[in-house]
């Protein structure tokens, strides 16, 4: 079950599944556009038990902040393609910094 990511998020700004439109939230991630998911990336971290989902859901609002320092680079560092580690997820952003948005790709329950 996830930890109320939608609410958690709140603080980050508009969260959408890749292909649907939530409504917006109080603030913005990335100080714009917000943070999307994969649908594919949103049932995992729907899946995964609370407490994991709660520490996967507080990185993202981290890197919501400051994705940079966030986050650490996935493969060639371009400040594009990042990954998010927690001590039971594991997630691939993609950073949007002219469309001011965070998008979820894959995310991985590690146990």
């Amino acid at each position: 079950m996830r930890f109320d990511a939608l609410t958690a998020v709140r603080r980050l700004g508009n969260v959408a599944l890749i292909g649907e439109h939530l409504p917006p939230r109080d603030a913005s991630c990335l100080g714009g556009g917000g943070l999307k998911y994969d649908i594919a990336a949103d049932a995992v971290h729907e899946a995964m038990p609370a407490p994991a989902s709660e520490s996967l859901t507080l990185a993202l609002a981290d890197a919501c902040q400051d994705p940079i320092a966030a986050t650490q680079p996935y493969g060639e560092d371009d400040k594009v393609m990042r990954m998010l580690v927690t001590d039971h997820a594991f997630a691939v952003l993609l950073l949007g910094h002219v469309s001011k948005t965070i998008t979820v790709l894959q995310v991985t329950y590690l146990g």
